[in-house]
C-alpha cells in the first residue's frame, strides 16, 4: 500500500511539474513600437511583449499607422488596462516593428484567441483573422480561433498591425501574447494542444456513454453512476469549447455565442455533478447542506447564462471563480476527511480525486496569469484522473474482479450496500 501511495503521488507531482512549463515564449521588450531581434536564437520562442504602438478606438490600415502618431501601450493586455475609457467594450489598432536577422530559418507566427475579432496584417497583407473586426456591435462578429500562421517573406523589417474590436464580452482586448518562432515548433505545438484537446473530449464522452449504459442496464441502478457519466459528459463537451476551443477548428463558422454559452454552462454543471458525485461518494464525511447550497448557487448561475448575453454574463466572472474555488475547497475538505478516516481503498479514489482538483485549480491560476499553461498536460492529467476514477467503479460494481489475496480496492457494496443499523467497516 506504502509504494502504491508513492506512484500516486509521483505521479501527481509530475503531472503538475510539467504543467508548470507550458508553452510560453521567451521574450526580449519591445520599445515603442520596436523590437531588435536580430541577435536572437530562433531556437527559442520569441514572445512579442512590450509596449505596442496603440491607436484608441482607430481602424487603421497599415498605410495610415506610419509614422508611428500614436501612444504606446503594454502588449498584451486588455481594453480596460489599454483604453482611454477604461471599458472593454469598443475598437483599436495596435502596431509594431520587428528588426530581423537577415539570415534566419523558417519562422512562424502564433496567434492566440482575442477577445473578440481582428485582422493582422504582415507587411501589409492580411495573413490571419477571426470573425469580422466593425466599430459597432452590429457590424462586428466575435470569433475565438487560435492560429497558427507560416511566414513566407525575406524581409530584414516585420511590420505586425493588428485591429481588434469588442462588442459581445465584457472583456476586450487580447490576454495573451503573439509568439515568433520556428514554424515546425510552433505548427507541431498548436497541432500537440488541439489533438490533446480533441482526444480528451472524445475519451470523456465515450466514457459517458459507457456508464449512460452500465446505469440503464445494470440493476439495481446507482445514482453514482448516473453522476459520474453526466460529469464526464459535461467535461467531455467543455473540452470542445474552451482553452484552445477545437470546436472552431472542426467547425470554423460555429456561432461565437453559443460557444461562449456553452463554455459557461459546462463550468457551472461541472461543479453540479462533481459536487453529487464527491457526496455520495463520500457520503459520511461529506455535508448536504453544503452540496445543496452549491448546486442551487450554480443552478441559478445556468439559469442566468441562459437567460442573459454574453457580455452581461461574463461580467461577472470573477465572481464565479471565486464560488468556484469555494467549491474546489469544499471538496478537498471532504477528500482531506475520508483520507483521515481511511476508509478500506480510499487511496485510489482520493488520488484520482484529488488530482483533478490540483488540475482545476492550476487552470484558475493559469487563467489568472499566476502559473504558464499547458493545454496538453491539462487534458493528459484530466483523463489518468477519469482513468482512474473509471476503474475504481468498475472494481467497485464488479465488472472487473479484483485477483488480491488482500482485497485494497473497497468494493461498491461496501460503500453503498450496507444493511440497515450497519455500518462501513473501517481499514484497522
Amino acid at each position: 500500500m506504502d509504494s502504491f501511495k508513492k506512484r500516486i503521488g509521483t505521479t501527481i507531482l509530475l503531472t503538475l511539474l510539467l504543467a508548470g512549463k507550458g508553452y510560453g515564449g521567451t521574450s526580449i521588450p519591445v520599445v515603442q513600437g520596436t523590437i531588435d531581434a536580430t541577435g536572437w536564437d530562433f531556437n527559442k520562442t520569441l514572445a512579442l511583449n512590450g509596449y505596442w504602438a496603440f491607436f484608441d478606438q482607430q481602424l487603421l490600415t497599415p498605410a495610415e499607422c506610419f509614422p508611428f502618431q500614436g501612444r504606446y501601450t503594454l502588449f498584451p493586455g486588455t481594453f480596460e488596462e489599454s483604453k482611454a475609457s477604461h471599458s472593454g467594450q469598443g475598437y483599436a489598432t495596435y502596431a509594431v516593428r520587428i528588426v530581423m536577422p537577415h539570415k534566419r530559418p523558417t519562422l512562424a507566427l502564433q496567434v492566440p484567441q482575442m477577445y473578440n475579432s481582428y485582422k493582422l496584417w504582415l507587411n501589409g497583407t492580411v495573413i490571419a483573422s477571426n470573425g469580422v473586426v466593425g466599430t459597432t456591435p452590429e457590424t462586428t462578429t466575435p470569433q475565438w480561433k487560435p492560429q497558427t500562421v507560416t511566414i513566407t517573406t525575406t524581409a530584414d523589417t516585420l511590420i505586425l498591425v493588428l485591429q481588434l474590436a469588442n462588442f459581445h464580452h465584457h472583456i476586450g482586448g487580447i490576454r495573451e501574447p503573439i509568439n515568433l518562432g520556428l514554424a515546425d515548433t510552433l505548427h507541431n505545438a498548436a497541432a500537440i494542444t488541439q489533438n490533446s484537446s480533441l482526444a480528451h473530449g472524445i475519451f470523456l464522452i465515450t466514457e459517458a456513454l459507457i456508464f449512460f449504459g452500465v446505469f440503464a442496464f445494470r440493476r439495481p441502478a446507482k445514482k453514482i453512476i448516473i453522476y459520474f457519466a453526466l460529469l464526464m459528459l459535461t467535461w467531455g463537451i467543455r473540452a470542445f469549447f474552451s482553452l484552445s476551443y477545437p470546436i472552431t477548428a472542426l467547425f470554423p463558422d460555429f456561432n461565437w455565442t453559443l460557444s461562449v454559452k456553452i463554455e459557461y454552462l459546462t463550468l457551472f454543471g461541472l461543479m453540479v455533478w462533481g459536487t453529487l458525485f464527491i457526496n455520495k461518494l463520500f457520503n459520511e464525511v461529506s455535508n448536504t447542506l453544503f452540496q445543496n447550497i452549491i448546486v442551487a448557487v450554480n443552478i441559478l448561475l445556468i439559469v442566468f447564462t441562459l437567460l442573459s448575453p454574453p457580455v452581461l454574463f461574463t461580467r461577472w466572472l470573477s465572481l464565479y471563480l471565486m464560488f468556484i474555488g469555494i467549491t474546489v475547497a469544499y471538496i478537498t475538505v471532504v477528500v482531506v476527511r475520508a483520507v483521515l478516516q481511511d476508509q478500506v481503498g480510499v487511496w485510489f479514489l482520493v488520488t484520482s480525486i484529488a488530482l483533478g482538483t490540483l488540475l482545476v485549480a492550476y487552470e484558475l491560476a493559469a487563467y489568472q496569469n499566476l502559473l504558464p499553461y499547458s493545454p496538453t498536460v491539462a487534458s493528459v492529467g484530466y483523463t489518468i484522473s477519469f482513468l482512474m476514477i473509471t476503474v475504481a467503479l468498475l472494481l467497485h460494481l464488479g465488472i472487473i474482479k479484483s485477483k488480491a489475496a488482500t482485497r485494497d480496492i473497497l468494493t461498491y457494496d461496501d460503500l453503498y450496500e450496507t444493511s440497515p443499523g450497519t455500518s462501513i467497516q473501517r481499514k484497522r
